[in-house]
């Protein structure tokens, strides 16, 4: 899978996009590039574009693998929100799977999208008009 982060200056958000054949070892490498790159600093908005990838590869014990790596550099993301955005129902699936072990444990929020305009909302919203 290729993909690339940069930030984007309309939203104030860094965006990842991808492409191609995914593996749980390219969601890793994305994390760590993340928290090494330019434009990121803690609490900013990510938005993960996967509507171009394919999660056939990806197993369960791939989705508990990339939760605990999250969940061991979670300081890195303290008041971020993710949106991870999926066009396919096996992506969507395995990434909501990734979601419920891994919010509980981290602090920042977590929301997976199908469509991208909803994401792009959820992540510009003010956390304070949220209901808790």
């Amino acid at each position: 899978m290729q993909y690339k982060i940069e930030m984007n200056q309309d939203f104030k958000c860094v965006l990842v996009t991808a492409h191609g054949i995914a593996c749980g070892e390219d969601f890793i490498n994305i994390t760590r590039d993340l928290i090494d790159h330019a434009s990121f600093e803690q609490g900013t908005p990510v938005i993960h574009d996967y509507t171009e990838i394919s999660t056939e590869k990806i197993s369960t014990k791939d989705v508990r693998t990339i939760s605990n790596f999250v969940k061991t550099n979670k300081e890195q993301f303290v008041n971020s929100r993710w949106a991870l955005i999926f066009n396919d129902d096996l992506g969507f699936g395995l990434a909501r799977m990734w979601q419920s072990i891994t919010e509980m444990d981290v602090n920042f929020q977590i929301r997976i999208f199908k469509d991208k305009e909803e994401a792009f909302k959820w992540v510009m919203r003010d956390p304070e008009d949220e209901a808790v």
